[in-house]
């Protein structure tokens, strides 16, 4: 569509909005909606066709008329996935987040704020959006976050929070400004491009205040690599990033004083976070040749060999030096090595599917285009294993859900220790939308 008729139509929308508070009301300021009954679809269908088809498409794929002359890409409502959310990452949102984003737009967006319409006109449209996607048919909206009260934004609350930052936020978003290692060839899960906030502008697409920046932080943003961190880190970490972020530029409530004592800060290197812990390092320290699948791992040489077949190994815990076989109780301890990997060829685990036996540790290594994450799926390990499992993967963000490993070669264990044989899948929740899942497959 010429760029001409594109600006002539949003003219024409623009000039009906008159005829929309006509037809379904309007309320000044516009009331926030609440979980409750759901609106009339046959009239949410009719407020969607006159205001939402152009970007996002009569069937609610993001490929309407104008969609390939906006950037972002309107949102594709088919997978139930929506970035600006109080519930937790993964999650669909409350009938309130959809509403928020209705009335208020997307900053810097061609997603306009639909403050004029009331109440019911909202209620039916969402309920109308939803019919495109069988997640709300089968599921519940999350719980959402609890904001805990915002303490005082201090030269110490933000010292921290510059620490918190390099750790968990300065891979995607380097020094503010949306620069950061990983930020190159970002895309989203639709493969769109995809680039990192500029967090120095002073506001985002959905967030003016500490308060959203934290709610930002803490659910992360659905069908995108930024994670949640409601899991990882504490309350007044939260915070603490928050703060620094509101001193890097002119948000809401950031002071002059504050600014310029951010900008004073000395660049840090990524390090170890307090508010967060890894798995408990259990690794074996003797040189173990392990099989995962056709390639041969030496865990002290990080390398992998490529075999034409499979290489027996014996893993007794003396039958190196004796050459004797020992019971399979007292063998050693294997480690096997799973590389977490994001770059041009996509977001993986290498390799993807691997062999263990049970009792040996599985050691997932962040190499490139995290953070990445360790999320086993409750229906997709064998029955009975869930409670042990969560035990033997020390620091977790959730139920089945590992830390996120941030720091360049840092390294997340989970051991196998005391559990059944099958197959456990897992996948990389910052990077679920983009496929990257793997599999153990557990042997006696």
């Amino acid at each position: 569509m010429p760029t001409s008729k594109w600006f002539a139509r949003s003219a024409a929308t623009a000039a009906t909005l008159l005829a929309v508070i006509i037809t379904t009301g309007a309320t000044s300021p516009a009331a926030s909606l609440s979980d409750k009954l759901p609106g009339d679809t046959t009239r949410g269908r009719q407020v969607y066709e006159r205001y939402c088809t152009q970007c996002h498409g009569p069937r609610g794929d993001g490929q309407g008329e104008v969609a390939a002359w906006t950037t972002p890409k309107p949102r594709d409502f088919r997978l139930g996935l929506f970035k600006f959310r109080s519930t937790p990452r993964g999650t669909l949102p409350s009938t309130a987040d959809l509403d928020h984003t209705i009335r208020n737009g997307l900053y810097g967006t061609l997603m306009p704020p639909f403050y004029a319409l009331n109440e019911r006109a909202r209620q039916d449209v969402i309920s109308y959006v939803e019919k495109f996607s069988p997640r709300w048919r089968l599921e519940q909206p999350g719980t959402p976050v609890v904001v805990t009260d915002e303490p005082s934004a201090t030269v110490e609350s933000i010292t921290r929070g510059r620490e918190l930052f390099a750790t968990n936020c300065a891979s995607c978003h380097g020094d503010g400004t949306g620069n950061g290692p990983a930020a190159e060839g970002m895309v989203d899960m639709w493969r769109n491009p995809l680039w990192p906030a500029n967090l120095t502008a002073g506001r985002t697409k959905s967030a003016r205040t500490a308060r959203d920046i934290y709610l930002r932080a803490a659910t992360g943003l659905d069908g995108t690599p930024m994670p949640g961190f409601a899991g990882t880190l504490r309350p007044e970490g939260l915070w603490a990033i928050a703060h620094y972020i509101q001193a890097l530029g002119p948000w809401e409530g950031s002071t002059r004083t504050l600014r310029e004592f951010a900008a004073q800060l000395p660049p840090a290197l990524p390090a170890a976070s307090a508010d967060t812990a890894a798995a408990p390092d259990t690794t074996t320290k003797t040189p173990v040749a392990v099989k995962v699948d056709s390639v041969v791992k030496v865990d002290t040489a990080t390398k992998f060999v490529k075999t034409a077949a499979a290489v027996p190994v014996t893993r007794t815990a003396d039958s190196a030096a004796t050459g004797a076989a020992k019971p399979a109780a007292t063998r050693a301890r294997a480690t096997i090595v799973v590389r977490m990997l994001g770059d041009a060829k996509g977001y993986r685990f290498e390799p993807a599917s691997i062999s263990a036996r049970v009792g040996d540790v599985v050691r997932f290594v962040n190499v490139s285009g995290g953070p990445h994450s360790v999320a086993f799926l409750a229906d997709g390990i064998p029955a009975g294993a869930a409670a042990t499992l969560q035990k033997n993967m020390g620091k977790t963000m959730g139920p089945l859900s590992g830390a996120l490993v941030t720091a360049p070669n840092a390294a997340y264990l989970v051991s196998l220790a005391g559990l059944p044989e099958g197959t456990y899948s897992y996948s990389c929740l910052p990077h679920q939308a983009m496929k990257m899942v793997g599999r153990i497959i557990v042997r006696p």
